[in-house]
């Protein structure tokens, strides 16, 4: 895991966040949960990017937090940030595609039908 993705990692979990990494080598993004929603983030080249997360098949797989696109420095990521990734899609949506969104009800049916479960741990300061 890279040095920065940790950094992203200890700072959402000091908010009281669940946070859920990939083991596989390659791979930099995670989940966070409140126990109930669930949303994404991933090591950009320029920072962390957050997005909503949703059921597969449902329309869309996610929405970008940030309406341009850019990814947040670890000093920039807060509470609202991470609130965003919970919702069916952040407030700059203008289209019909949230329609089709279908969430998953909570932490448990994200982490009972993730396709990659088997490569998914909670994250760890020591990691």
């Amino acid at each position: 895991m890279k040095e920065y993705f940790k950094k992203a990692c200890d700072k959402v979990k000091s908010m009281g966040y669940r946070v859920f990494v990939s083991t596989r080598p390659s791979n930099n993004y995670g989940f966070i949960s409140d126990g109930k929603g669930v949303g994404y983030f991933q090591l950009t080249w320029d920072g962390i990017s957050f997005s909503t997360y949703n059921k597969p098949g449902s329309g869309c797989g996610g929405y970008s937090v940030n309406p341009d696109g850019e990814s947040y420095l670890v000093d920039d990521i807060d509470e609202r940030v991470v609130e965003t990734t919970f919702g069916k899609y952040p407030a700059w949506v203008r289209t019909l595609d949230w329609v089709k969104v279908e969430k998953y009800r909570d932490l448990d049916e994200f982490l009972q039908n993730y396709w990659d479960k088997k490569n998914l741990k909670e994250y760890a300061s020591e990691d």
